[in-house]
């Protein structure tokens, strides 16, 4: 997969970023969605409510959407059609067998626009090269720490 999003990932593989509360979260992950370009996939990983769907939802905005983000827990995958990329969010949180990944559409949509994979560590066979793999950690004064490494 191209991947020409190498300039908007740097910011995350330079250094851990931190994140004091859910408004710094969304903003850090809208910064992010302004720039990047299809193709895209970024998988965020980490505990639940580390702050995952917030930073998605700072990407959706980031991206001109019209719609916000849920946690597309229980649908496997959200689509938003609507931004200025689409976007395809997808959560593997419940999913415990690589082939349903093969069911769920993740590989017809990877290289078609922006795929945002929760959980994505869960499966990390099926990350194309070039994945911007978000690792988010809850600090014991609350504080997110976000940090990124390329999937190779």
């Amino acid at each position: 997969m191209a991947n020409g999003n190498l300039d908007s990932y740097e910011q995350f593989t330079q250094a851990p970023l931190l994140s004091p509360d859910t408004s710094t979260t969304f903003a850090v992950g809208e910064k992010l969605g302004r720039t990047l370009r299809s193709p895209a996939v970024i998988s965020l990983e980490g505990p639940l409510g580390a702050g995952k769907t917030h930073f998605v939802q700072g990407i959706a905005a980031g991206l001109d959407c019209r719609d916000t983000p849920s946690s597309p827990t229980f649908a496997i995958v959200q689509e938003y059609p609507s931004a200025r990329i689409p976007i395809f969010h997808f959560d593997f949180y419940r999913m415990e067998q690589e082939d349903e990944l093969l069911t769920c559409g993740f590989e017809d949509c990877v290289g078609t626009g922006v795929v945002l994979a929760e959980w994505g560590d869960k499966f990390p066979d099926f990350l194309p090269r070039g994945t911007l793999r978000l690792r988010f950690e809850i600090l014991p004064d609350g504080v997110r720490r976000i940090s990124g490494s390329l999937h190779k």
